[in-house]
């Protein structure tokens, strides 16, 4: 069965600002980096189309809590954001159960209606210390900070 989990991300920026400012102080001098700013933002996992309200999966409006229930189950309520020194943004999300999913695929929306697919990829794979759960970590391309993601997922 494939789901729709949508993602909105809001950043704080003085986050970024401290923790730029605190290396700079223990990293004197020049430095180069491939990441300007690195920042955690709230993921609000929902299972319908935030712009919209609209069900985008198959099963449609009859299956609304089930499909609410397992977006947040599996969609981890923070992300990291990161802005590169090209200005680029990439986000990248936890999802919890990841051993119960596969065939994830990623879209994302400036203004919530319109979406482009964005490449996806796997960072890395672990344990969840609270539940004792499989997590994956996913890093892609994100148009802005208050961007929406759109994952599609087999839930096995």
């Amino acid at each position: 069965m494939t789901r729709r989990i949508h993602v909105a991300t809001a950043a704080a920026c003085a986050l970024a600002t401290a923790l730029v400012l605190a290396a700079s102080a223990v990293f004197p001098g020049s430095a180069f980096a491939a990441v300007s700013a690195v920042y955690t933002a709230s993921a609000i996992p929902t299972y319908e189309n935030p712009a919209t309200g609209v069900i985008e999966d198959s099963a449609g409006q009859s299956n609304v809590a089930s499909g609410e229930s397992m977006v947040e189950s599996i969609v981890h309520q923070s992300a990291l954001i990161e802005r590169d020194t090209d200005g680029e943004l990439y986000a990248s999300s936890r999802f919890k159960l990841a051993d119960q999913i596969s065939a994830i695929s990623f879209e994302t929306s400036a203004d919530g209606s319109t979406y482009a697919p964005a490449a996806g990829a796997q960072m890395q794979t672990g344990t969840d210390a609270a539940t004792g759960t499989a997590t994956a970590d996913y890093r892609l391309p994100i148009p802005g900070e208050g961007a929406t993601i759109r994952c599609s997922m087999d839930v096995i």
